[in-house]
């Protein structure tokens, strides 16, 4: 019949998870109750699937699905959901399957980024943690980890992270640019340049490295080596915000 699967989920409405239902902010008991459940409808519906149970008090809410597995992967429904103008809507079923599988690096990852593209760094390191414990050669997730350290003002911890991942993917464009980003905080930027060099020959069309690059050059005072990666960013595309900020630079380079 294509019904198969069946999901336990599990959620504690602390005071952020209840933020995930703005129609039952305010409310308690029944009202509370019904917001809630009418809003685990709503969001369930494009999976398909059937609701066998659900059960909210005011601490904890109680849901039993059942999946169908004639639908499109569920994941790739809740990415949509986070990309196309419903962050909380895909949070919230990221928090519920995350509940079912606690040690689903897929889910990690994607609830991590789902936080940390709210700024919400807390939330963010902690998953991304989680992730990397259960799956150590998880690139993207150290990457991520590293990126939100960095964010925190957590700049060696950061820094560890993002080494680690270019030692398990020497390739990885983002894991060069943001540990290059990361060294220039401390000053390093000879260290830098040859991280944000590399991820220019991964991508030479890059234009956040070749900017960064610039700014490493700067660091070491190396004026025409700055300008040349400067006029580089502007020559990838004129009209991005960056080449903006690229123009900038060398307007003040020129005056100083």
């Amino acid at each position: 019949m294509g019904l198969e699967r069946i999901y336990h989920f599990k959620l504690a409405l602390d005071e952020k998870r209840r933020a995930l239902f703005p129609e039952a902010i305010g409310k308690e008991g029944r009202a509370f109750q019904a917001a809630v459940g009418e809003h685990i409808r709503a969001v369930f519906e494009p999976l398909g699937g059937v609701i066998q149970a659900l059960t909210v008090s005011p601490s904890t809410l109680k849901l039993t699905w059942q999946e169908d597995t004639r639908q499109p992967g569920v994941l790739q429904k809740i990415e949509a959901l986070l990309g196309g103008g419903k962050p909380a809507d895909g949070m919230l079923l990221l928090e519920l399957f995350l509940s079912d599988e606690p040690e689903n690096p897929g889910l990690l990852y994607a609830l991590g980024t789902a936080y940390s593209d709210q700024n919400d760094m807390e939330e963010a390191i902690g998953l991304f943690s989680r992730l990397v414990e259960v799956a150590p050669e998880h690139v993207n997730g150290r990457v991520a980890m590293g990126a939100a350290l960095l964010k925190t003002g957590k700049i060696p911890e950061g820094i560890s992270e993002l080494q680690a991942a270019v030692r398990l993917d020497p390739d990885n464009l983002w894991a060069h640019r943001t540990l290059g980003a990361g060294l220039m905080l401390l000053n390093k930027y000879t260290e830098a340049a040859a991280n944000l060099r590399l991820a220019r020959q991964i991508d030479p069309e890059d234009q956040q490295a070749w900017f960064d690059y610039a700014q490493a050059f700067e660091g070491m005072d190396a004026v025409e080596q700055a300008e040349s990666a400067y006029l580089k960013t502007i020559e990838i595309d004129e009209f991005s915000e960056i080449a903006e900020k690229a123009r900038r630079r060398l307007e003040e380079i020129r005056y100083e």
